[in-house]
Parts: C-alpha cells; sequence; structure tokens
C-alpha cells in the first residue's frame, strides 16, 4: 500500500468543533494574506532579471505570436543563429505563456506577470491548509497557512512577477496528491503525472519532484517497491509526465540539439563561463569558454569553498526567515528519520486517514531533494529556496504540534509565530524598495552583497537613462536588458568582456543607435565617435551617429 492511501476525509469535513471553525479562519488568513501582496504588488515596480525576459515572452506570443525572447544576446550563440529574438533558453515556456493572455489584455508582460504571480500567490494560502491537512493534521495545517500567510518572501514573490510562486504551488499539489492519495488510484496517479509535467514546464529544478517521487516509493513499499503491481503506479505518474512535457523537449531537441537544454545548466557545467573569448568568425561573434587554468586540485578545493557558502547562506536566511521554527523542521526531519512519527498522532488534529510517519514522507523527502539540489548548485540564490519554504514551515509545524503538554506546546507556537512575524517584518524594513528577489536585508546575499538594495539603486539610474531615450526617439540600443522592458526598442544585450572588434561589429550589424554603459566605461566606446545624449553619476547614454543608428 502506498504512503497515505486511504478514504481520505474531506479537509473541509467539520468532524470536530475545531473542523467547523476552519473555513472562516482560513478565508481570514486568505484575505490578510491577499492585503500583504497587493502591496507586494505595487512595491514591485521594475521587473528583476529573468522576470524582464519572461515577461518580454509574454509581450511577443502576445503581440506576433512567437515564443521568442525578442532582443539579441550573442553572449551565447553566433551572432546570426536566431537574429532578432531567440528561444527561451533559461526556463521552460509555462509561465510567460499562461501570462501572454493577460498581456495582450493590459498591453504590458510585466503587469500580466505580476497579477499572475498575485494570483497564485493568494491561492497558496489555502492550499497549504488542504494539502497539509490530511497530511500532518488540521492545527499544523492551519498553522502552515498561517506562517505562508506572512511570510515576506512568499508575500514578496507573489507580486513580482516571479515563476518561483507557481512552482512552490506545484510542489504543494505534489505532496498533497502522493502522499495524502498515493499513486494505487490510476487516476490519481495521472494527476500526479500531469502535476510534475507543469512544474517541469514551470522550470527546470523541478526535476526534484520525479526524484521525490521515486524516493517516495521505494521508502513507502520497502521490499515491495520493484514487484510489477508495486510499480504501476509511479510508471503511470511518470509516463504522463514525459507525455505532458513531451512537446517542450523535442522543441529542444530541435533547436539546441538537447531535449534538456538550459543555458544556465550548461554554464554551470562549464564552471559558470568564468574564462571565456569573444572572437569574429567571418561575419559570425562566436563566444568560446576557454579550458580551465587551475588543476583539479583547485578545481575541488573552489567546490568545496562553493558547497560551504551554500550551506551557510541556506542556514542563516532559514535561520532568520524561520527562527524556532527552523529547529523544529530539523528536529522533526530526524524524527522521521528515525521512525517515531510512527506512534501517530492522538486526539482531534490526528489526520482523518493516515498517520504522520506516511503524511510525513511526501513532505521530508521532496524538502531534502530539493535542499540537495539547492546546496549542489555552484551559486545558491534566494530565490531557490521559495518553494521550499511552505515545506519547512509544514514540517516544523507538525513537529511543534507533537510538544507535550498542550500548554507548553501552545506557548512555544505563539512564540515562534510571533518571532517569525517579526524577523519577517524586520527583513521587510531593512530593504528600502521592500522587494526581496535578490534578497540582502538582515542576511548578505551569497555574492557578498546587499544583492536587492544594490539591484534597485543600479535599475532607478537605468530607468533614467530609459527616459532619455524615450525622449530622443527609437532606435536599437547596445544595453542592459531592463532597457528593453522600460523602452521597448529593440535591444542588444552588452556585455563588459566586449573587446572594440566585437562592440563595432555588433554597432555594425544591428544598426545600433544608443550605447548605455557604465560612466567609468565611456572612453572604451569613443572609437565610435558617439555623442553623449545624457548621463550621470553612474551611466552614460551615447549615440551613434554615420552608418551606425541611422
Amino acid at each position: 500500500m502506498s504512503p497515505g492511501i486511504g478514504a481520505v476525509t474531506h479537509p473541509l469535513t467539520p468532524r470536530t468543533a475545531a473542523g467547523r471553525s476552519v473555513v472562516p479562519i482560513l478565508m481570514a488568513l486568505t484575505l490578510a494574506g491577499a492585503v500583504w501582496r497587493l502591496a507586494a504588488f505595487a512595491f514591485n515596480v521594475w521587473p528583476h532579471g529573468d522576470v524582464v525576459l519572461d515577461a518580454a515572452i509574454a509581450d511577443s506570443v502576445a503581440t506576433r505570436g512567437a515564443l521568442l525572447v525578442p532582443i539579441v544576446d550573442v553572449r551565447y550563440y553566433p551572432i546570426d543563429r536566431f537574429g532578432w529574438g531567440y528561444p527561451p533558453d533559461q526556463h521552460p515556456p509555462l509561465w510567460p505563456l499562461l501570462g501572454a493572455p493577460l498581456a495582450l489584455l493590459l498591453g504590458n508582460g510585466y503587469a500580466a506577470l505580476k497579477l499572475l504571480s498575485l494570483l497564485v500567490g493568494v491561492v497558496l494560502v489555502p492550499l497549504c491548509y488542504l494539502a497539509c491537512r490530511p497530511l500532518i493534521g488540521h492545527g499544523p495545517g492551519l498553522l502552515t497557512a498561517g506562517l505562508v500567510a506572512a511570510s515576506y518572501p512568499l508575500v514578496d514573490f507573489s507580486g513580482n512577477g516571479s515563476l518561483w510562486i507557481l512552482l512552490a504551488l506545484f510542489y504543494l499539489l505534489f505532496v498533497w496528491r502522493a502522499g495524502a492519495r498515493g499513486l494505487d488510484e490510476r487516476r490519481g496517479a495521472a494527476v500526479v503525472g500531469i502535476i510534475m509535467g507543469l512544474a517541469l514546464l514551470t522550470n527546470y529544478p523541478a526535476v526534484t519532484l520525479p526524484v521525490a517521487l521515486v524516493v517516495i516509493h521505494v521508502v513507502g513499499h520497502g521490499r515491495r517497491a520493484f514487484r510489477r503491481e508495486a510499480l504501476v503506479g509511479p510508471a503511470i505518474s511518470l509516463g504522463v509526465m514525459l507525455a505532458v512535457a513531451a512537446p517542450w523537449l523535442a522543441h529542444n531537441a530541435v533547436v539546441f540539439g538537447n531535449p534538456l537544454w538550459s543555458q544556465p545548466l550548461e554554464r554551470s557545467l562549464a564552471g559558470g563561463s568564468r574564462q571565456v573569448e569573444y572572437v569574429i568568425l567571418g561575419d559570425e561573434v562566436i563566444k568560446r569558454t576557454l579550458p580551465p587554468i587551475e588543476g583539479a586540485a583547485a578545481a575541488a578545493r573552489a567546490r568545496a569553498v562553493d558547497l560551504y557558502g551554500n550551506v551557510g547562506f541556506v542556514a542563516r536566511q532559514l535561520l532568520v526567515l524561520t527562527p524556532v521554527l527552523l529547529g523544529f523542521f530539523l528536529a522533526g526531519v530526524g524524527w522521521w528519520v528515525l521512525g517515531a512519527g510512527c506512534r501517530g498522532v492522538e486526539g482531534p488534529d490526528a489526520p482523518a486517514s493516515t498517520t504522520p510517519s506516511h503524511g510525513l514522507t511526501a513532505l521530508v523527502i521532496l524538502a531534502l531533494v530539493h535542499l540537495a539540489l539547492v546546496v549542489w548548485w555552484p551559486t545558491t540564490k534566494f530565490r531557490y529556496l521559495v518553494p521550499l519554504l511552505p515545506l519547512v514551515m509544514a514540517i516544523g509545524s507538525w513537529f511543534a504540534w507533537q510538544l507535550k503538554p498542550p500548554a507548553m506546546r501552545n506557548l512555544l507556537v505563539s512564540i515562534t509565530v510571533g518571532l517569525c512575524l517579526f524577523t519577517n517584518l524586520w527583513t521587510f524594513a531593512t530593504i528600502p524598495s521592500h522587494t526581496y528577489y535578490y534578497d540582502g536585508g538582515l542576511v548578505r546575499d551569497n555574492f557578498g552583497g546587499q544583492g536587492e538594495t544594490e539591484w534597485v539603486e543600479e535599475t532607478r539610474h537605468l530607468r533614467a537613462a530609459a527616459d532619455a531615450l524615450v525622449a530622443r526617439g527609437r532606435g536599437p540600443i547596445l544595453g542592459d536588458h531592463v532597457l528593453h522592458a522600460f523602452t521597448g526598442y529593440p535591444l542588444v544585450v552588452n556585455s563588459t568582456a566586449y573587446p572594440p572588434d566585437i562592440v563595432g561589429h555588433l554597432a555594425r550589424k544591428y544598426g545600433i543607435r544608443y550605447i548605455v554603459a557604465e560612466r567609468a566605461r565611456a572612453e572604451a566606446y569613443r572609437f565610435l565617435q558617439p555623442t553623449e545624449l545624457w548621463a550621470d553619476d553612474r551611466f552614460v547614454v551615447l549615440e551613434l551617429g554615420g552608418g551606425f543608428g541611422r
């Protein structure tokens, strides 16, 4: 029998007085979370990093019917390979495709993705209870929903247009279906497959779901895991997942020669592309990755430093954002590993038809698999923690509910909630923009800086540069990719790694009219004989004449 299989009572069935009070409490939590998320919607004035590209794709689909990033980026592809607009190569297409109808309606891809993330973020609050109730019980499920409603990072990612909030939703759907319902019933196994397939079409880190599914199956069935009758459910789930993702995998195979192509993954496997050169071959600009200078021992030491930094970064973030609860999470994982959770939960808070060991299996295994991926990745970024936070809160809430006597438990739960609210509000207040995509609040980011604060300052200058471009008139830009979002003009991504011959080639090839560069590097473009159109203490806008931009 699969973990958690049984006649699961609907989560909102009023079996007890506590059960009868669920609906108004859940509605209040959802309403409070929605108001908080509306504030995040207002705070996220400008699109961050990858959101710029997803919004551009949504605009391209809405206005041109083309699934393309409508800019040029020769840092990764030969100059003539795709021309103006290259296929999505960082994320799969589900998020911008979902945003495209709203982009057509609103006339702005970023606004569309912000609204989409807001809707998903609000739904995430009641979904936490619905998913966690059959796994860990009524009380822990409500506590999890409340913590998710008030979690500042989850609030911010419900208003910044990022796809990571959708991945968090798919994670919860997965643990709900795979943990509470199991895979013995074929229709349920197919539903799990659909969830995994859609998650993979959202972002490639969702590979954690099929990996977790296999581990859940082995743990749940033990020695019977590889019997034919036991393998039917997982086989259906994995088959449906592949069927859902197959069109995109085939697209990648045709376009890139690799069904699992991901530009960030390729860069990471190549050592982060730290040693590269740009050369002109005929009329092509080519980027070549150079062999590493350091030996195997030095590379191993660098990898060890990365892993150490990643573990420290994750620990610091969770300690600040989930104080006390982090200890409960670790204790809950340890208790599950030791098998102590098999004792079950007594009383009205017990799940309707499953023991905590069964319910926890999906939660713990998915959390551990995702943590392993986050730590293994060369440089962990804050957004990778977004799908993990609800799982940490659920496991921590479950363990807190096992504490006896009830009076002590209630006191510790109250302290935990109060500290989580305090540190999240403190983090919110620490960042002037009240946004958190690049973190940098109470904890320095994994690059040793205050990521979000520095990004906001830089983007403020780029916004001013974009205003100067719009006032001057339309023309192709060589500059930062966020300028495309600000101006809507054709854009070629600039890089400080480009030598003069590459810059000149790009200017001629694409009829560049404007170059937006850091003020300190303005002299590097003087060979093009530009006119300085605008400048501040950070950036300069150069306008090219002659045969370039006109």
